[in-house]
């Protein structure tokens, strides 16, 4: 059943195909679409916002510069 919101002042619907709960939150769904987009980022046991912006901030600090050429 899709869960009735607004956005923008309309009403709207956002279908999931799964669950929100104490344990299952969008924090969780946040790390789960970072890990399928290949970061290492493990989505087990995230509940909290801090959790995402940890491993974020983590990535943050071991990434590599990017040089880009032909940007002149």
């Amino acid at each position: 059943m899709p869960h009735s919101t607004r956005w923008n002042g309309f009403p709207c619907a956002i279908r999931t195909l799964g669950t929100y709960d104490a344990f299952y939150t969008c924090n969780t769904w946040t790390a789960t679409a970072l890990h399928i987009a290949g970061l290492p980022v493990d989505p087990q046991g995230v509940l909290f916002a801090r959790q995402v912006m940890s491993a974020i901030q983590r990535l943050s600090a071991n990434a590599q510069p990017t040089i880009c050429q032909g940007a002149d």
